[in-house]
């Protein structure tokens, strides 16, 4: 641990370190802040497991959106379904829902100091950015930092949890600043707005879209739109156009946006910033002379997609608010590593009965990853928690305590908390 620790200038230029030794508790504390240490296993096949995972995500980090087949979505149960447009559209709905906290010095330093390397101009913001940042401010900060730009659309696209937990705070006061500003346009009795955007795509993301137009689009992160239409062309790209269409009437209050001019900037007067759950339906893609025209309309399919895998969570776990649903989901996703991170931050902000059920999950986790003797540990404590060992949500817990000992070939303590959980599920 110490040897490790010593390197550090090294090794925080690792992107994804893995620990595998026949003794957890050696490195159990060997966390650190500096290190993107992704887990610490004894079984071999865990460790693959983990590696695998972090390879999907890096396969699939470069896609700058999210395509999603929308077609008999709202004919079948969504709380079964795990994928990265859901993963998204839960994720904005979790920051406008995660309890309320005001962000320590360190913790604003945290958010952007390693997304630095050794940049100095990066590290002269970052602590310019901690000592003049206020909420209301956010849009603001946003639109005049390419850098603070980059780490939070690199970390939504790469669903890093660890980087985005450290960043709510900001993604908080960003989402209200955009709603608030958002309301000017509503207001202004303008309702139907065409953007344009140009980019340069490879061949692999043309076709992609080419291929499924007529499904629904959402891009990982903020879409910053620049209207100013400017073509160079270069030979292995492929220019577009985008045409962007929303009818404010039509959407309601379940898109927002907000051009620069709005805040009087004198930069890039054009652009326009996109919410992160704005869902885009792929109309057509058809070829001009110079560009390929890509059209897309704002449509309210991502927020009624969420607002029904909530509906259908909610009929087999009405104790769960959102933050916790979506610790849930990533869990649901493989995703254990990170959702133990974020349960984590989770349990820090919270208080009362949530504390039973961030415990819990946290317990299901480990459950999950097998190892079950921290697993047995956390589901206790949720035990512990509950008012009363005779509630109906305590048959969930006995019954997952069951399936654990049956796991350690402890078959007659299995088979009685199995018959605990049976006599109150009966009971109800």
């Amino acid at each position: 641990m110490s040897e490790i620790l010593s390197h550090i200038d090294i090794f925080h230029q690792v992107g994804f370190i893995f620990i595998f030794c026949s003794n957890i508790d050696e490195y159990k504390y060997i966390f650190h802040e500096q290190l993107n240490i992704i887990g610490i296993y004894t079984k071999f096949n865990l460790l693959c497991s983990s590696i695998t995972e972090q390879l999907n995500l890096i396969d699939k980090e470069h896609d700058r959106w999210i395509i999603y087949d929308q077609e008999n979505a709202l004919c079948t149960d969504l709380s079964q379904q795990t994928n990265n447009f859901l993963w998204l559209q839960l994720f904005h709905q979790t920051i406008c829902h995660f309890p309320f906290h005001i962000p320590t010095t360190k913790q604003k330093i945290k958010s952007l100091r390693l997304a630095c390397r050794e940049n100095s101009d990066e590290i002269k913001f970052t602590y310019q950015f901690v000592r003049k940042y206020r909420p209301v401010d956010a849009l603001q900060w946003y639109f005049n930092s390419s850098f603070l730009q980059k780490v939070i659309n690199k970390a939504i696209q790469t669903k890093d949890i660890r980087h985005l937990c450290q960043l709510e705070y900001f993604l908080r006061d960003l989402i209200q600043s955009l709603r608030y500003e958002h309301k000017k346009i509503v207001q202004s009795g303008i309702e139907n707005f065409i953007f344009h955007h140009t980019m340069k795509l490879t061949h692999r993301e043309f076709n992609q879209l080419y291929e499924n137009q007529g499904k629904l689009v959402a891009f990982k992160g903020f879409l910053l739109v620049n209207s100013s239409i400017h073509v160079v062309k270069e030979t292995d790209l492929i220019d577009v156009l985008f045409e962007i269409e929303c009818n404010v009437k039509e959407v309601n209050d379940n898109v927002t946006f907000v051009s620069i001019t709005q805040l009087n900037q004198g930069s890039c007067q054009n652009a326009v910033l996109f919410d992160l759950n704005t869902t885009f339906k792929l109309e057509y893609i058809q070829q001009t002379e110079q560009i390929w025209l890509i059209k897309l309309t704002v449509v309210n399919d991502g927020p009624i997609l969420i607002e029904k895998y909530l509906d259908d969570t909610y009929r087999q776990n009405k104790h769960l608010n959102i933050p916790i649903v979506f610790g849930k989901f990533i869990s649901n996703m493989n995703q254990w590593d990170q959702a133990y991170v974020y349960l984590q931050h989770l349990f820090n902000y919270s208080s009362g009965e949530d504390l039973l059920w961030i415990e819990y999950l946290i317990g299901e986790t480990f459950h999950y990853k097998g190892e079950l003797h921290e697993a047995r540990i956390y589901y206790d404590r949720a035990y512990d928690r509950m008012n009363s060992s005779s509630t109906k949500d305590s048959s969930v817990i006995l019954s997952d305590i069951g399936n654990l000992l049956y796991l350690q070939g402890k078959y007659e303590d299995a088979y009685d908390y199995h018959q605990r959980a049976l006599r109150i599920r009966q009971k109800f």
